[in-house]
């Protein structure tokens, strides 16, 4: 979901919407079975099984457990957000990039405020 805040915080993740490369240092934060926040800092990320949804989607290597789902995936090297942890697979975790969500963010952007 999307969602656009009347009192937004002073605090900023910068989001990459460029579309990534599927091969990179990844680090999550994430709420696991509803305990505080832990940090999975050295991770990466690989080209998604399925090669017609690899545009959209990809695979990784953090360490998440259930309740992770929604969580924020970082660049190593930047530190921007590339991708939102979507759950686990057979072997490895899956995850959906951020610039897939652009023209969302943009047809949101578009709407007339009420």
């Amino acid at each position: 979901a999307v969602l656009r805040v009347a009192n937004p915080p002073s605090a900023v993740v910068e989001v990459d919407w460029e579309p990534q490369d599927q091969n990179i240092s990844a680090t999550i934060l994430s709420f696991p079975r509803m305990r505080p926040m832990e940090w999975s800092p050295n991770c990466a990320t690989h080209p998604y099984m399925d090669p017609v949804r690899a545009a959209v989607k990809f695979s990784h290597s953090c360490d998440t457990e259930g309740g992770s789902s929604g969580a924020p995936i970082f660049s190593a090297d930047t530190f921007k957000m590339i991708g939102i942890h979507g759950g686990a697979g057979d072997e490895l975790n899956y995850a959906m990039f951020v610039s897939a969500l652009s023209q969302v963010v943009e047809d949101i952007r578009r709407r007339p405020k009420p």
